[in-house]
């Protein structure tokens, strides 16, 4: 792999085997690939795939908005994430104060990383989204509260 940018960094942080972990029975097998086209010609930052199913990963520095945007045009993925280079309280900040980004992630399914602390906030769904106002209120806690992430990422949000 040859690192062409900064955020490229970011995939030797831990997140990243915690994605192979959530979403696919080991590790034998598994293909990552960097800045590859996707069959619109958009460039992806970051693919995880083995056996049909793929994990996008985008790559920001900082702007959620920009990288929900690019997420929500790339199609043809099982599981897609935003990697942002910002701590968990400023993530979970945002996705308050932006109640229709919120929405947006939750409708398409979106996961949430913070690659600076290296934890996944929110798990991406292949099939259901999250209840909206169960995320919403888990939000709220770890705000408020400083709930335990590890707590959530391991039990998940809701079963809906």
């Amino acid at each position: 792999m040859i690192v062409r940018y900064l955020e490229d960094l970011m995939v030797f942080s831990g997140w990243i085997r915690e994605l192979i972990e959530l979403h696919f029975n080991g590790v034998l097998g598994i293909k990552i690939e960097m800045h590859v086209k996707d069959v619109s010609g958009r460039e992806c930052d970051l693919i995880i795939c083995r056996d049909g199913t793929s994990i996008l990963c985008e790559l920001k520095s900082l702007s959620l908005s920009e990288v929900v945007k690019q997420l929500t045009e790339r199609q043809g993925f099982t599981y897609k994430y935003a990697v942002l280079n910002l701590h968990v309280h400023t993530i979970i900040d945002a996705l308050l104060k932006n109640e229709v980004l919120l929405a947006k992630i939750i409708a398409d399914r979106i996961g949430v990383v913070s690659g600076l602390d290296d934890i996944v906030i929110l798990r991406s769904k292949a099939r259901k989204p999250y209840c909206y106002s169960q995320v919403k209120t888990l939000l709220k806690a770890m705000q408020v509260q400083g709930a335990e992430i590890d707590d959530v990422v391991s039990r998940g949000v809701c079963n809906c």
